[in-house]
């Protein structure tokens, strides 16, 4: 399932890709007609054919050159069928996508030739009712489901989980009140969501196998995963009376669909007590654990002064280096 690589960078962005005409080739690469429906057109009023095609017909003959045989012989006078040998059962999957762009109501299908892209496939289909929150991370599950949250009230419609099927064409959903508020993470096969004062756990069937219940309330800013089974968690204590909230690591193991809370400890402290860092995002490899910090908090003044920052913090030796960057205000980090 290499063809959904594309996904979690392409949801909802809002705009639409521009291509230019590119030459169509069928299966066996041969060069067919840059004009193919004209091509046809011409073909069938040279023998007397009154050849009027909706734009329905006219889209299926410019995306599926492997009819053509097939539109010849019926001379196109009656309103062109899909075959169905060459799309699937599946509402939106096409086979000659190589990657798919997703937003509300709208599922889209791109090839790739000569590193040009060309939609093969539309389908309308609503997805999201009310809205979801673009900063919270989307997640790709078994290199086949994309996975997110849609927000509840009050600003959204409905709590609810959603994943894409890429395999099967089918959209699933959840409506439970533990969907992500703030953050989400995922593993190989499993979905993390930050709901109120907890961490949850859903599969691939969108199923909750676990859930960890936090003493305090908690509002969480990123998940890593390390090995499927240990989970790292920042997230800010509400309640711990800190007035520039600062950041808590949150470590929990995952093992037989359970969780459990291994430790809880302050990020940084660092050496100015008259400053209080804060971070966002993480990524962790190997035991080495990443954070990149967009600034810190004033303490006397409660103000936000951006800086650029990562915070490296070797799991192995216990041992932490915060790392100054030429940019400002840093707030994604990849690996």
């Amino acid at each position: 399932m290499k063809k959904i690589i594309a996904l979690i960078t392409l949801l909802f962005l809002g705009f639409e890709i521009m291509v230019k005409t590119v030459t169509i080739y069928a299966k066996d690469k041969e060069e067919l007609p840059e004009d193919r429906v004209q091509s046809y057109i011409e073909l069938h009023e040279s023998i007397g054919n009154d050849i009027k095609l909706t734009p329905e017909q006219k889209r299926i003959l410019e995306n599926m050159p492997e009819q053509e045989q097939k539109y010849l012989e019926e001379g196109l006078s009656k309103p062109v069928e899909p075959d169905k040998e060459l799309n699937s059962k599946a509402g939106f999957i096409n086979p000659d996508a190589d990657f798919y762009v997703v937003s509300y109501g709208i599922i889209e299908g791109y090839q790739l030739t000569d590193n040009e892209p060309e939609k093969v496939s539309e389908e309308n289909t609503e997805i999201v009712k009310g809205q979801i929150n673009p900063a919270v991370l989307r997640a790709e599950l078994s290199n086949r489901y994309l996975v997110f949250s849609e927000e509840g009230p009050p600003h959204g419609e409905e709590g609810r989980i959603i994943a894409i099927d890429f395999k099967n064409g089918e959209i699933k959903y959840n409506q439970t009140s533990d969907y992500a508020y703030t953050s989400s993470g995922s593993s190989t096969d499993y979905y993390f969501t930050d709901p109120e004062n907890g961490i949850a756990v859903f599969d691939t069937n969108l199923e909750e196998v676990s859930r960890y219940t936090f003493n305090d309330r908690i509002i969480g800013s990123d998940f890593s995963v390390d090995n499927d089974d240990n989970i790292y968690f920042l997230g800010v204590d509400i309640d711990g009376g800190d007035v520039t909230y600062p950041t808590y690591l949150y470590t929990l193991s995952f093992k037989d669909k359970k969780l459990k809370l291994e430790n809880k400890e302050f990020l940084y402290d660092y050496q100015y007590p008259e400053i209080s860092y804060y971070f966002e995002d993480s990524i962790v490899k190997d035991n080495q654990l990443y954070f990149v910090s967009p600034g810190y908090r004033i303490r006397s003044t409660k103000e936000r002064a951006a800086l650029g920052s990562i915070l490296h913090y070797d799991m192995n030796t216990g041992q932490k280096e915060l790392i100054d960057l030429p940019e400002i205000a840093a707030y994604n980090i990849f690996i």
